[in-house]
């Protein structure tokens, strides 16, 4: 008898000393609705629209702390806006012109939840112009049928240097007898960078004249296009030329 009693308090005791336990546990919550990766035009306003979801169990959202917008500056995250969340979890933020970088909504975790995070990263579109392309001085090449010359084309981004320094251009040249149906012709064999520089001047790109092999068919228009391969700071994009018409020449 006396063993019972001991193991009844015994039980007893364990389920007062765990009570507590159970009471200080945290619910979960997720940040929903915000992108991984945002990509605007330099100088545009981010808007965004996000949702907290937690447990249903917990106190109404108008009693949660505010959720946090914040930015990696350095080793540290720097809070940039702070956003009271509606009743259903609901929240909404701006940010004015951003720079490129990672960013992320942070709820701080609260007497009901533990903290949270959202991580996302925002680039500036590259904004890609290439002008019309013209000659580049160089001698003609006589190659797999083809008579080769050169182009060059200057390509610009709207997007400042500091933010170039990684990734590429993929540069491609196109072909035509009439000047609306255009053939690919050429693939540069390696990227081509901004070179510290958010211009650049790409050449040589080789085009071909005349293909004697086949009734000496005669190309007179030229196109070329450019490829950003994108980066940390920028999404990528792609811009073709104007036509290059040789005629007037």
């Amino acid at each position: 008898m006396k063993k019972r009693v001991s193991l009844v308090f015994a039980l007893a005791l364990l389920l007062c000393l765990a009570l507590p336990v159970a009471a200080l546990a945290l619910g979960t919550v997720s940040v929903t609705g915000i992108a991984s990766t945002h990509t605007l035009s330099k100088g545009a306003a981010l808007a965004e629209t996000g949702k907290l979801v937690g447990d249903p169990s917990a106190s109404n959202w108008d009693r949660h702390v505010k959720v946090r917008v914040q930015r990696l500056v350095g080793d540290e995250w720097v809070t940039l806006k702070s956003v009271v969340p509606s009743p259903n979890g609901t929240f909404k933020f701006s940010l004015a012109a951003p720079v490129p970088g990672s960013y992320r909504v942070r709820f701080p975790g609260c007497e009901h939840y533990a903290a949270k995070n959202r991580n996302f990263k925002l680039k500036w579109d590259p904004a890609l112009s290439i002008s019309t392309p013209s000659f580049y001085p160089g001698t003609m090449l006589f190659a797999r049928g083809f008579y080769w010359f050169n182009l060059q084309a200057h390509i610009e981004s709207t997007v400042p240097a500091k933010y170039l320094k990684t990734g590429s251009l993929a540069l491609r040249s196109y072909a035509s007898t009439d000047g609306v149906t255009f053939t690919q012709v050429y693939t540069s064999p390696n990227g081509t960078t901004f070179r510290g520089s958010n211009e650049i001047t790409a050449a040589p790109i080789p085009v071909p004249e005349t293909d004697p092999a086949d009734g000496m068919t005669v190309y007179r228009y030229f196109r070329v296009r450019a490829t950003w391969s994108g980066n940390g700071y920028t999404g990528s994009d792609t811009v073709l030329s104007p036509t290059f018409d040789m005629r007037p020449l």
